[in-house]
């Protein structure tokens, strides 16, 4: 069945199956209603545009997609992961959440032959050491562009940032990756209420504050009533930089946020006006596809079919899942963010950028990267499980 995804993660689980077999059953468990939907359909459809660049097939071997519908529940996620797994397919887990992706690896992870790749960002137990054979990345771990913009605000020399964000458990999590950039003192910080559409006394205070910047961790509707009552409030004679995070001024939000976004800024590790081959083909036939601009979600999900469809050739097939395995930690390859490929743990080796919203020349509301920003990630320690890969010639 085709179904529409709504995730900042997906996996790849890898399930043996026959060698020679002529159709590889592929699953796409992900949060397929509710108001994450978006980011999960970008995911699902990237993943499929990249698969009809390739006839439908990876190698020789015809793929047979099929999505369901985790409603972002993790007994759900871990329960259609493990039937799908279980039945001998490729399976796709796009998940929103850690607790998701911990469900989702738990029948999984055992079986063997399995085989990983994550889409969303993965736990940062799950790098270096704590490395999984079963478990590839093409996200960074929790926290990775919260934290490197932190650093960039503490060292454009902001001494009074106010945080806007919420207080559930994702909203702290967000918020304390972007304090472990920016350790100084607060000039405050605003958490919403559960529904909360009005935010016109807290901008107000805000703005009363004079702060030297703002960052939002908000998502979904509420990070789009925040940031437009923003805008609508901002003096001619004030400049207040915005700062922020890839799922509120990256798409599918931003299209919903439109011209109040203008100026915010945020990390990502690609942009739809990179100018090279592989990401003017992305984004002109995703949007020629599917009515709408590229985000970093169909990103991953295009690029999971690149590497997929390498690693399928490199090892002959899929029959042997260790080749296939080392295939896929040797594969190198040009996507649309550039050279793309794996450390030693498995995680996506990815350069990322400051990019700001800005009008593009066809008059949209878009991206344009600024500059690489520092990512104090801890070197991966050794893997015991996996042995790092032959250094090339």
């Amino acid at each position: 069945m085709r179904r529409f995804a709504a995730a900042a993660l997906a996996l790849f689980s890898l399930i043996a199956a026959p060698a020679g077999a002529a159709t590889l059953k592929v699953g796409f468990v992900t949060t397929l209603t509710g108001g994450e939907g978006a980011m999960g359909r970008d995911m699902l459809e990237g993943f499929e545009l990249g698969l009809r660049h390739f006839g439908g097939r990876f190698g020789v071997i015809e793929v047979e997609l099929q999505a369901v519908d985790d409603r972002r529940q993790p007994e759900e996620a871990a329960r259609a992961a493990g039937r799908l797994a279980a039945e001998g397919a490729v399976l796709i887990l796009g998940n929103t959440s850690e607790e998701n992706l911990t469900a989702a690896l738990a029948p999984v992870g055992g079986m063997p032959g399995a085989l990983v790749l994550g889409l969303g960002e993965p736990p940062a137990a799950m790098a270096g050491t704590g490395c999984r054979p079963s478990f590839f990345s093409l996200a960074p771990t929790v926290g990775t562009y919260e934290e490197a913009i932190g650093r960039l605000v503490a060292a454009r020399g902001h001494k009074r940032v106010w945080v806007v964000g919420s207080g559930d458990e994702q909203g702290r999590r967000t918020i304390d990756a972007f304090r472990r950039g920016y350790p100084q003192s607060l000039a405050g910080e605003t958490l919403n209420r559960r529904g909360q559409m009005n935010f016109g006394p807290e901008v107000m205070a805000i703005r009363q504050a004079r702060p030297d910047a703002v960052f939002t961790a908000l998502e979904g509707g509420i990070a789009v009533a925040f940031v437009r009552q923003w805008a609508a409030t901002a003096p001619d004679d004030e400049d207040i930089p915005l700062f922020g995070t890839v799922r509120t001024f990256g798409r599918p939000l931003l299209t919903a946020i439109g011209p109040a976004a203008l100026g915010a800024q945020h990390a990502a590790a690609w942009s739809d006006e990179m100018d090279h081959p592989a990401n003017r083909r992305f984004t002109a036939e995703f949007e020629l596809e599917y009515g709408r601009g590229a985000s970093m979600w169909a990103l991953r999900g295009y690029e999971a079919a690149l590497m997929l469809e390498a690693a399928v050739k490199i090892a002959g097939g899929i029959g042997d899942r260790q080749k296939l395995r080392q295939a896929l930690r040797g594969v190198e390859l040009a996507s649309p963010r550039g050279s793309l490929r794996f450390r030693h743990d498995q995680m996506v080796a990815e350069t990322i950028y400051l990019r700001q919203v800005v009008l593009t020349p066809n008059g949209r509301v878009g991206h344009e990267i600024r500059t690489a920003l520092e990512v104090r990630a801890t070197p991966p320690g050794p893997c015991a499980i996996i042995d790092p890969p032959p250094e090339k010639k």
